[in-house]
């Protein structure tokens, strides 16, 4: 069968040896080329150039590294701080120190030996097993730190402590078993392999150190004194000071010791684990048994103290002064429907616009703003439920029963619903006021609509430092410092001088000091992630505002946190469930900053229940609490329903007569009116409403964080 050629015909191609502007155009898809920042060209380098930049980068590198690595050159140079943790209470870790250094006995949990072998100098430092708080501190600034397992012990007790040292951030690790000669051979090699695979899950390691062998032994102190600790990063980001001595000299603490991680500034203050944070009257290094005093440098960061934006919160936080008599509760910030005029707002805006519904999905949080508007199809709709509201004349056919039948309704209501659609529901008692209990909540269609010049700002919250923290990060950082590492000094700090008396009373455990950045000693924001690591159906639940004790690097802090969302405007949780972000007012801290959040038990003892990392400083994001009113439909006919138990009172029903209604299924609606006197109500809703629904009204109320304090 013959099938006729396409009659179509095509345009004659355009020709041009170069692209159309129009081609351009299309390939392009939009996207505009980035121009260069001012009028220079870019010049592309050349590989000879290119292989220059190289060797520059290359030698820079081996500059720092040479600079690092000098700390412990020599006999001169600093001793190696070394962590002995016994894994169990049977592992004799006084005996194992002294086969390791080739003593007959040590007297003290803190010790220098120096190792001729190998020229290098070693701190010993062995906490107690049985004060979890030393053993963290002890490995907190350890460069290496040596986990000593029994032969026969579990590993029950050690789980939680590797947990907890492996969270904070450790430098080196190496695991060793004592005391295998009781064990046959096979069991020794049993043993071991079931100690390096328990240890390789939180410190993976090339082998397990038998210290009943003499070769094990001096491989494992000539690994330590030839090997460069990895270090830690956020300890390496700020100075601090193993104390060789705590003295008193003119009123002043006097702490000596060598300068590790980046170096002092002078400037800044100073943190004393348990006791706070000082300012440093001077100090002096010592070269050769002569000390030199050190003059504090130039504050570099303080010359661009108007580009911080460190203004105080009070200045930009001024409240403002109610005078308006309160109409009704706020809805996006504006009063709707006042008492005194809501019959003619009625009459004028009998037709107004009213939103029409959510989707189908159920919004559980939000009420978006974008609800839409129904045009004349729903004006239709609401004369034709007026005229029908005329006919049933539904005002005096209402019955209202007894104050006793009343209550025994609502009882049996609320015995029907043994769970919860909402966690955040909150249910009125017959005879309460919410326009007083729900003084401080208002109603939102869109959390975005939130006007902070609103709200009440505590006077706490107003005294917090503002800035912008990445850029502020990025600055504190690179500061410069006065003491340089690898140099002994004497710091004189103005604190007390019963710090002394308590530092001699503590001998054995180690006295640290710790430099401070620019506004770490000042009360901020602070937002900390919290990942839960606790047993939730075993454990008690943790509320928000629950103390907590808070290990934030080199600080130990008493928190009441309150829990929430990530976004800036945070939905607030009652309960610690999930991951979340922690926030509560204390000092600030710049960089990747490791968090361990414990519970104090019943017993004292300190239970590990989150971990996580500091996040940031941020006064303008808002913790917003949700309060959820929840009704019965007692009635329903098509679109308009009957509610009761959502308030017991008409004045409620019209105080909070503009916030939108909302259902379990994903109906949305509003408030008609108010029936009787004993809080039933007309609602109409979107669409027809399933009678085992649930309405519900969200209110909203922004919540602050507390001050927290320091863990003594």
């Amino acid at each position: 069968m013959h099938s006729h050629r396409s009659s179509k015909k095509s345009q004659k191609p355009f020709k041009s040896k170069h692209a159309s502007k129009g081609s351009i155009k299309a390939l392009n898809k939009g996207k505009i080329e980035k121009t260069t920042a001012g009028n220079k060209a870019v010049k592309v380098m050349g590989r000879l150039d290119r292989r220059n930049q190289k060797d520059q980068i290359r030698a820079a590198k081996m500059v720092e590294l040479a600079t690092d690595r000098k700390l412990f050159d020599g006999k001169n140079g600093a001793p190696k701080i070394v962590t002995v943790v016994g894994m169990s209470e049977d592992v004799d870790v006084s005996a194992l120190v002294c086969k390791m250094m080739g003593l007959e006995s040590i007297s003290s949990k803190i010790s220098t030996h120096e190792v001729e072998r190998f020229k290098q100098k070693f701190t010993i430092i062995t906490p107690s097993l049985d004060n979890f708080l030393e053993v963290l501190d002890a490995a907190r600034i350890a460069d290496f730190v040596i986990l000593a397992f029994s032969p026969v012990a579990s590993f029950d007790d050690s789980e939680y402590i590797l947990k907890c040292v492996a969270e904070q951030g450790v430098s080196n690790v190496a695991s060793v078993v004592t005391e295998t000669g009781i064990l046959t051979d096979k069991k020794r090699a049993e043993r071991v392999e079931e100690i390096k695979l328990f240890s390789d899950y939180f410190f993976p390691q090339d082998k397990i150190y038998d210290l009943d062998h003499a070769t094990d032994c001096s491989n494992l102190v000539r690994n330590i004194a030839q090997k460069f600790p990895k270090g830690v990063n956020w300890r390496d980001q700020r100075a601090f000071v193993l104390a060789d001595a705590v003295q008193e000299a003119d009123g002043l603490v006097c702490v000596s010791g060598v300068v590790r991680g980046k170096g002092f500034n002078l400037l800044r203050n100073v943190h004393l684990p348990g006791y706070g944070d000082f300012a440093v009257s001077k100090a002096e290094v010592i070269k050769h048994g002569v000390a030199e005093l050190v003059v504090a440098g130039e504050d570099v960061l303080a010359k661009n103290d108007a580009e911080d934006d460190d203004m105080d919160m009070e200045e930009d936080m001024e409240e403002d002064v109610e005078t308006e008599e309160q109409l009704g509760v706020k809805v996006d910030g504006h009063h709707y429907f006042p008492d005194n005029a809501r019959n003619a707002m009625q009459e004028k805006y009998a037709k107004r616009r009213v939103p029409k519904g959510t989707s189908e999905q159920q919004a559980k949080w939000l009420i978006d703003e974008t609800l839409i508007n129904s045009d004349d199809e729903f004006e239709d709709e609401q004369m034709e439920q007026d005229m029908e509201m005329d006919e049933e004349d539904d005002d005096e056919n209402h019955v209202e029963f007894d104050v006793d039948e009343e209550k025994r309704q609502l009882e049996e209501y609320k015995s029907l619903r043994e769970e919860l659609d909402f966690p955040d529901e909150v249910e009125l008692k017959p005879g309460e006021s919410a326009k007083e209990r729900f003084r401080k909540y208002r109603g939102m269609k869109s959390l975005r609509n939130w006007d902070p010049a609103q709200d009440e700002y505590p006077e706490e919250y107003k005294k917090c430092v503002s800035f912008n923290y990445n850029a502020m990060k990025n600055r504190v950082l690179k500061d410069s410092t006065d003491l340089q590492p690898g140099q002994y000094v004497k710091l004189y700090i103005v604190a007390p001088v019963s710090i002394v008396a308590e530092a001699a009373e503590h001998a054995d455990s180690p006295f640290v000091v710790y430099g401070l950045h620019k506004y770490e000693s000042d009360q901020a924001v602070c937002h900390v992630t919290m990942n839960p690591c606790f047993d939730q159906e075993d454990s008690a639940p943790i509320k928000s505002k629950d103390e907590l004790i808070l290990q934030l690097g080199a600080r130990r802090l008493v928190v009441n946190p309150l829990y929430g969302t990530e976004s800036t405007i945070a939905k607030f949780d009652r309960f610690l469930t999930r991951p979340c972000m922690a926030t509560y007012i204390g000092p600030a801290t710049f960089g990747n900053v490791p968090a361990l959040w414990f519970r104090k038990s019943e017993n004292g003892a300190l239970e590990l229940v989150g971990t996580g990392s500091f996040d940031s400083t941020d006064p303008r994001k808002m913790l917003i609490k949700r309060a959820v009113l929840t009704g019965h439909p007692f009635k329903i006919h098509k679109k308009l329903v009957t509610i009761r138990y959502m308030f017991f009172n008409p004045e409620d029903i019209n105080w909070f007569k503009a916030v939108p209604l909302f259902t379990k299924m994903g109906r949305s609606g509003f408030i008609k009116m108010s029936l009787g006197t004993h809080g039933y109500m007309k609602a109409t809703f979107d669409q027809h409403l399933n009678g085992m629904d649930t309405v519900a009204m969200a209110l909203y109320k922004r919540v602050w964080p507390k001050v927290s304090r320091e863990y003594e």
